[in-house]
């Protein structure tokens, strides 16, 4: 079974309440090792070899940065997603690691409360980790990302919500323009490229993720599907596909439709893939596993 990639779409984190962050020049000695990138490395890749924790890897970030100003032969990391063979890099020994994370995330004290849109299966154990580390009593409330973000519009200003951790996009505009968000610190902001953050500041996205369409690839050929979404209004594709039209990635996606392609044409699709009479499924799992089970030949799904 192969993908192919027809658009694209992220993740929000959005702050509702701003964590105070202190960032402190660490201290740390030179008992760690330089390190040339290798073809497939990535930082916490690194970060989990050398110390068992994969988000361990701003450490490294920052001694092969604070490096770079004494010995040019270093790196410089802008982007932590961004690594070169080659580059050569300062791994500190655990001790120093723990110190520079110590320093670049202070312990802190006092609740946080996060309404997270994400399942607590996928999420659960990263705030956990968050919790421990940095010393907040972490109270996270699950459900679905629309619903979090009705129940805060809800709430209004008497919302306990300190964060809130969205799937996808859709609730952003309401959130925004009813002043339910504040403004992130440029030292956030910073570390994603502007067109994944709110360019008033309000949000960033914290990872990405594509809109794709799954197809059987023992019905099909690649060469079968047509080039573009539009492709499937063709009336041979009545009855093979898939799509959930109540999930909040498809609604998503139908919002990024409507904008790139404008609200009539985005009607016209919703139209006529429903007049091919696609098989109706609650997420987008349930439909990758229509498609593996040869129930339909393609669906759209992330």
């Amino acid at each position: 079974m192969k993908l192919k990639v027809l658009a694209g779409g992220v993740l929000i984190l959005l702050m509702i309440g701003l964590i105070p962050t202190v960032f402190a020049a660490p201290t740390w000695q030179t008992e760690g090792s330089e390190y040339v990138v290798q073809a497939d490395d990535w930082l916490s890749k690194l970060s989990d070899k050398f110390y068992g924790d994969l988000l361990a890897y701003p450490a490294i970030v920052e001694a092969t940065n604070i490096k770079a100003t004494e010995d040019d032969s270093f790196a410089v990391i802008d982007n932590p997603d961004v690594i070169e063979v080659g580059q050569k890099l300062f791994i500190p020994s655990a001790q120093e690691a723990s110190t520079i994370l110590g320093d670049l995330v202070p312990f802190l004290s006092g609740d946080l409360t996060i309404y997270s849109g994400r399942s607590e299966s996928l999420v659960g154990p990263l705030l956990d980790q968050f919790e421990q580390e940095t010393g907040l009593n972490v109270e996270v409330r699950y459900g679905d990302t629309a619903q979090m973000a009705a129940t805060i519009l809800e709430e209004g200003a008497n919302s306990p919500a300190d964060v809130y951790y969205g799937q996808d996009a859709g609730a952003l505009g309401a959130l925004a323009k009813t002043g339910r968000l504040q403004v992130l610190a440029d030292d956030i902001l910073s570390q994603v490229e502007p067109r994944f953050r709110s360019p008033e500041g309000q949000w960033i996205g914290t990872s990405a993720r594509a809109r794709t369409v799954i197809y059987n690839s023992t019905n099909l050929a690649e060469t079968d599907l047509p080039d573009d979404i539009f492709g499937f209004c063709d009336a041979a594709w009545q009855g093979r596909l898939g799509w959930a039209p109540t999930n909040g990635s498809f609604q998503a996606f139908v919002t990024a439709l409507r904008v790139s392609e404008g609200e009539e044409r985005a009607r016209e699709w919703l139209a006529c893939i429903q007049a091919n009479e696609p098989l109706v499924f609650s997420n987008n799992t349930s439909i990758v596993q229509a498609v593996g089970d040869g129930e339909i030949d393609a669906g759209f799904v992330n």
